[in-house]
């Protein structure tokens, strides 16, 4: 996504993966309720935003949070588990949609996409907050002083 760095300068790398996921949130309410399937096709403009914006942070997100010298195995390390995922997802997927149904599908993947949104802030809120750890990416970006 060639907008991602004008982007990051006016929001965190946190909010961004905030923002993907909240695309993908969209969409899985467009598809549980839509009802011609030209609007299902819409929708999956959704999912390429947040595909683009979760590829570009993680990538970012990588490089500044692993150990010195170790970027590329952190890199390797996360493809393998991204790519392994799908794998797994793709399967469970298939056996949730020729057993339940593929509106089925996407009420789980809404829940999913919701529960990683409350678990992703609440633990930026949890260690901030009550822990009072400062969290290695802030959340929101300062506000420049006039």
């Amino acid at each position: 996504m060639p907008f991602i760095p004008l982007i990051k300068r006016k929001v965190s790398l946190p909010m961004l993966q905030i923002c993907a996921c909240g695309f993908l949130i969209i969409q899985m309410i467009i598809c549980i309720f839509a009802k011609i399937p030209w609007i299902i096709v819409g929708a999956i403009i959704f999912s390429g935003l947040a595909t683009g914006i979760t590829l570009s942070t993680t990538a970012l997100y990588l490089r500044i949070m692993a150990p010195e010298g170790l970027t590329t195995t952190a890199m390797s390390l996360c493809s393998f588990t991204q790519n392994l995922a799908n794998v797994i997802a793709s399967l469970l997927g298939g056996i949730v949609v020729t057993s339940l149904g593929i509106f089925t599908l996407y009420k789980l993947s809404l829940a999913c996409f919701v529960l990683w949104l409350i678990l992703y802030s609440g633990t930026w809120c949890i260690g901030k907050f009550v822990m009072k750890k400062e969290p290695p990416l802030p959340m929101f970006k300062a506000s420049p002083t006039i």
